[in-house]
């Protein structure tokens, strides 16, 4: 930080002490022409941009929620006996079967 001051020190010495331009006077139509050429450069935003740019946000946010999502029921499910069913279950619902 120290060395970013001086040389910011030395900077402003410099400017401070060189010659001063002489002003010249601006072209006619200068300032016309600066915001006819801003005027331009502005556009509507479109809807389909908008569209666009949230689908996009929609899609990041749906696919972190998703992967939240997995790995909370991974968690849940240890070595994945919640998703066995038991034998008892298993024997009941054939026998309705038959």
């Amino acid at each position: 930080m120290k060395l970013f001051d001086r040389k910011w020190q030395i900077g402003a010495a410099r400017a401070r002490q060189a010659p001063a331009l002489p002003l010249r006077e601006i072209p006619f139509g200068f300032a016309t022409r600066v915001v006819a050429e801003w005027q331009g450069r502005t556009q509507a935003v479109s809807p389909d941009a908008v569209w666009e740019r949230l689908s996009l946000r929609a899609l990041v946010c749906a696919s972190v929620l998703l992967l939240i999502s997995l790995a909370w029921s991974s968690s849940l499910s240890g070595d994945g006996q919640m998703l066995k069913p038991s034998l008892e279950h298993t024997v009941a619902d054939l026998f309705w079967m038959l």
